[in-house]
């Protein structure tokens, strides 16, 4: 009789604890583990547009002039929210407050994509100064994924990472040896210092994108450069002395030192490539047969 009494009491609290939950979902309970504004700091990513352009392979090709401002400097590739330290396995919010909904796949409602109005408005501006958003539509992808997480209205979110890239307008050209390298540490210093700048390149030293890190201010809008959380010194992966960048129109032949198919090694020691016949593992986390500058 006393196990009998004992299971129904089990079975009384696991219906009484499933109930709960229920009620608490249908009364609108914290489903959304995201809080829209609830990050510390943005992260900026500036991408090289004449590599974007040279990767973009059978799409559209990109239609921007020689003199165009992303052939010289770098251009808007994303403005996201971020958090200073790792939370759980999390970096930085995402699908934030009703944007949780918009992670699912399949039919998504109408706010989960961008303002069309918007975007049409300053077409002439992303072609110039974000040419990835302009041909890869990133729009729909980041606001809803990022966007939302910023607690900004979308038109101040995107002339927010507009304001950034028209400031940090660095022509890159005037820095680069004959042969199209420059010192990866000038090329970290131009933004700011390894402190606060990561660049990621493949595993031959082919310059693709920056990120920096800013200050998020109390209206949510960008602040100050400042010094990138510790995690972000993981997103450089780039470690040469010096780093190669695409000329405008002069795309670069496939990167043989390290195939599309090379094996994945972050997190191991050189011997685990030299062991499969290449050379190293680079910050990249593909093995490589490219040695190390020096």
């Amino acid at each position: 009789l006393f196990q009998m009494k004992m299971k129904a009491a089990v079975v009384l609290l696991v219906l009484c604890s499933l109930f709960a939950s229920t009620l608490a979902v249908a009364e609108g309970g914290d489903t959304d583990p995201n809080a829209v504004g609830d990050f510390e700091t943005y992260v900026l990513e500036l991408t090289w547009t004449p590599d974007f352009c040279c990767s973009r392979g059978v799409k559209q090709p990109c239609d921007l002039a020689p003199d165009a401002h992303g052939m010289k400097h770098l251009t808007l590739s994303g403005l996201y929210p971020a958090y200073e330290t790792i939370r759980g396995r999390d970096k930085w919010p995402s699908y934030c407050g009703d944007y949780f909904d918009c992670a699912n796949v399949g039919y998504l409602p109408s706010f989960c994509y961008a303002d069309r109005s918007l975007v049409a408005q300053n077409w002439p501006v992303w072609k110039e100064l974000a040419p990835v958003y302009a041909f890869d539509g990133l729009f729909d992808q980041d606001w809803r994924r990022h966007g939302g997480c910023s607690g900004l209205i979308e038109s101040k979110y995107w002339s927010e990472g507009i304001r950034l890239t028209e400031e940090l307008a660095v022509d890159l050209l005037h820095h680069l040896n004959d042969d199209g390298s420059m010192s990866a540490q000038a090329l970290r210093d131009l933004f700011g210092g390894s402190a606060r700048t990561a660049i990621k390149c493949n595993g031959s030293g082919q310059f693709k994108s920056l990120v920096t890190c800013w200050k998020k201010k109390h209206d949510f809008t960008v602040g100050e450069q400042i010094d990138c959380p510790f995690w972000m010194k993981y997103q450089d992966s780039c470690d040469f002395n010096r780093v190669f960048l695409t000329r405008p129109g002069a795309c670069p032949a496939p990167d043989l030192l390290t195939p599309s198919n090379a094996p994945i090694c972050r997190g191991f020691p050189d011997e685990f490539c030299s062991d499969l016949n290449f050379v190293r593992c680079p910050r990249a986390g593909k093995c490589t047969n490219t040695p190390f500058d020096n």
